[in-house]
């Protein structure tokens, strides 16, 4: 079984890693978690047994973090029209949550970005009870709430 942590840019996908694994991501699949980037789920071959974690964050929240992360990192346009990148994340999650319960060798949970920030270490509990025990012991630290900054208004 491959355990992977996948959702769209800024959606909790390196939340949940830290907390599935504490902060201990392996090159190894197997018994672990490994992050893949939403539309890269896609690409999976067959042949394998995927449990996916997939992290769901309201869009707003997603658009305004990733606006400020790229603020910070100095290459955020001015005038940009979120509205583009908004349709483009709005396509991709129907594509992927279209194949993810379309492939029987793909078993996913979906997790609200809220829940894992407010109940974390429930989270991980039920996370690894559902993959039958599999996944690593990882941090039993719960996920620093004032990292939420960019909440939908």
């Amino acid at each position: 079984m491959i355990t992977i942590v996948s959702g769209l840019p800024r959606s909790g996908t390196s939340l949940m890693m830290q907390i599935l694994a504490g902060r201990r991501a392996h090159a190894e699949a197997e018994g672990k978690a490994v992050k893949v980037i939403s539309l890269m789920l896609l690409s999976l071959p067959e042949g394998h047994e995927y449990r996916v974690v997939f992290m769901q964050r309201p869009l707003a929240e997603v658009l305004a973090s990733q606006e400020v992360m790229l603020h910070h990192r100095g290459t955020a346009k001015s005038g940009a029209d979120n509205s583009v990148v908004a349709a483009a994340f709005e396509k991709n999650l129907r594509a992927v949550n279209a194949w993810l319960d379309s492939k029987a060798y793909v078993k996913t949970m979906r997790v609200p970005y809220h829940e894992v920030l407010h109940h974390g270490r429930r989270r991980q509990s039920e996370t690894n009870s559902s993959f039958r025990n599999r996944l690593e012991r990882g941090s039993h630290d719960p996920p620093d709430a004032t990292l939420y900054r960019n909440r939908s208004r």
